[in-house]
């Protein structure tokens, strides 16, 4: 067994583990510093959901799993970024009265997990976190219900013991289908992008220079699909 693995045994030993059957596919990623896959899904244990971390090293080669959360409220819907120097970010939604984010970080480094913290406001109904690295640093966008309204909201993750930063609302919308809110970043640009309304897709760009997000804009998928929209919008983001 390589010194990595057997120290990922030992960090894994420290997380609670028991008895699952997986409901969601998982999210994964391969870190480039370890060339593992990690991956991460919500699984039922001891009667709800919670979220479950999964190494696989490779063909000929057994896969490890711990898991990430034992709260008594469903952990729904784990996504995974990983840094170019191995960090591992994850972020999911817990289903409480006022349903919340949260997100849990992997150091490389020092082979550690750092706590699990609320990233949304606490008295918000939050859920459907998407999570992208834009210059390093974590983004997080998700959707919160108020009546029947829909607002997307992005904020960055700070490095831990660093607060988490303070969340921008970009649009709030009636539409009563899916927002299906999405964060992206490529070629040094980030955005978000949203169903707004029956044909169209919102998207609005982060400005790194004025720490800003832009009006939100519109794409018409009238036509043809969401797909298409988000992709003329990457299109006109990022110039190609």
């Amino acid at each position: 067994m390589s010194k990595l693995r057997k120290s990922f045994a030992v960090w894994v030993a420290t997380l609670s583990v028991s008895a699952v059957w997986a409901t969601d596919p998982p999210d994964s990623a391969v870190n480039p510093q370890s060339g593992y896959i990690e991956s991460v899904d919500a699984l039922v244990s001891s009667g709800n959901l919670n979220v479950r971390f999964t190494l696989d090293p490779g063909p000929g080669h057994s896969t490890s799993s711990a898991m990430l959360t034992s709260n008594t409220a469903d952990d729904d819907a784990p996504r995974l970024e990983i840094s170019a120097s191995g960090d591992t970010w994850v972020v999911w939604w817990r289903n409480t009265g006022t349903p919340q984010i949260r997100v849990r970080k992997h150091t490389h480094a020092t082979n550690t997990w750092g706590s699990d913290r609320l990233a949304s406001s606490s008295s918000e109904a939050s859920r459907r976190p998407e999570l992208v690295l834009s210059d390093g640093t974590p983004w997080i966008a998700y959707e919160v219900l108020s009546g029947s309204s829909t607002s997307v909201a992005v904020l960055a993750i700070e490095d831990e013991p660093q607060p988490i930063g303070v969340r921008t609302v970009l649009r709030t919308t009636t539409f009563g289908g899916d927002v299906d809110t999405q964060i992206h970043a490529l070629t040094g640009h980030l955005w978000s992008t949203w169903v707004d309304d029956a044909t169209h897709v919102g998207w609005s760009e982060y400005d790194a220079t004025n720490e800003a997000w832009s009006n939100p804009s519109y794409e018409s998928f009238a036509n043809d699909s969401v797909a298409a929209a988000r992709g003329r919008i990457a299109s006109s983001v990022t110039g190609n």
